[in-house]
Formats: C-alpha cells, structure tokens, sequence
C-alpha cells in the first residue's frame, strides 16, 4: 500500500488539468457541493472558529467564503496547494500532530472521517480540539458499508456514535441527502460537545 499522502496526492491530482497554465477542476460533484453549501450556509457558522479535518481542495469552504476564522488540515500537500492558491488558510499534515494554540467552535469532517484510521484516539484529539459547547459536523457515504480502496475504512452510525461519545457529545441529529446524479446518499449528523464529561462510562456498542 502506498504512503496515505502519496495516495490523496495522486488521487486529488486526478480531478484537475491544466489548460494554458491554469489548474482547471475536471471531476467534482457540483451537486454534491451545493447540496453540502446550502446545508452549512443555514447553520450560520460564519462568525465561528472552524477546523475542516480532511478539507482536500476546500471546495465547500471556498464556496461558502470561509477564508477568514476558518483552518483546512490534510495530508495532501497538491490539494492544499490548489486551496492555497484560492485564498483558504490550510496547513498540510496529519490531524493528530495538529497542535494549535486554541480550540474551535466547530469541527467539520466533510467526507473525510471514512478515510481515517482509528476513530476512538482520533475523537480523543478532536475532543482537545473542541471549545465546550462547540459542533462537530459529519458528512458520509450513505450507499455502502464500507470502501474498497485504499485509506478507505469501515464506517458505520456506529463509528460515528463512538466519536461523538469520546467527545463528550451525547445526543446528535443525523438526516440523509440524496444525490440523484450519482444515485448516492450520504448521512449527515451535527452533535454539541457537553459541558459535564461522561467519558469515564463505557460506550454501549449495541445501541
């Protein structure tokens, strides 16, 4: 299996050619990001400290205008690259060496916790990452259990209900977008990190 980094740069430099100089995206789905924009747009989060985990080419943000109190963390430094160069504040790495100097009022995972390993030592880091209080947005595949490539992982409600625990988030609001050009749903869920932690209880694996 090639490095995680090589793989998304190979990958994200897949959806771009470059025309008289110019990097011009040739694959995204633009339904997809609408869909994703208006959602989030209706949210107010504007005004909020935000940290996209797994941001990729920040098309969302780009198109929501997210380029003030807004950070993109990845592991693709092409990707980044692009998002640099549309005005985003990204930083390339990866999200558990991530050390800021002060924690968020959100955190959005949009189309990226699927690909990363280890949910129960990830939600403990976006847990350090959180302000009390402060959203953790999910947005994943719906049309399968799983992926078959590589740097894709297992997830299901399950996963992200331990990830919510582990954050002190115990309660959340999931509803499903349906893309119809590309006959594919996907879950949303928005959870608020707690002011009293539980953490020390064991999660129920069967709820």
């Amino acid at each position: 299996m090639q490095s995680e980094a090589s793989y998304w740069n190979k990958t994200f430099r897949e959806t771009v050619k470059e025309v008289a100089g110019d990097k011009i995206i040739i694959s995204v789905n633009e339904y997809k990001i609408s869909e994703l924009t208006r959602i989030l747009k209706d949210m107010e989060l504007n005004n909020l400290d935000k940290l996209e985990v797994g941001c990729g080419m920040c098309h969302v943000a780009s198109a929501l205008g997210w380029k003030e109190n807004y950070m993109g963390v990845d592991v693709s430094e092409f990707a980044l690259k692009f998002a640099a160069s549309k005005g985003m504040n990204v930083q390339c790495g990866d999200i558990m060496e991530f050390e800021p100097e002060k924690q968020y009022d959100c955190i959005l995972f949009l189309d990226s916790l699927e690909h990363i390993f280890g949910i129960d030592y990830l939600a403990l880091k976006i847990k350090s990452l959180l302000k009390v209080g402060g959203k953790v947005i999910i947005n994943i595949p719906l049309c399968q259990s799983f992926h078959d490539r590589d740097h894709d992982y297992y997830l299901f409600d399950d996963s992200v209900g331990r990830m919510f625990f582990f954050c002190d988030i115990h309660g959340y609001e999931k509803f499903d977008i349906e893309i119809p050009d590309i006959k594919r749903s996907y879950r949303f869920f928005i959870g608020e990190k707690s002011e009293k932690s539980i953490t020390n209880l064991t999660y129920d694996m069967a709820k």
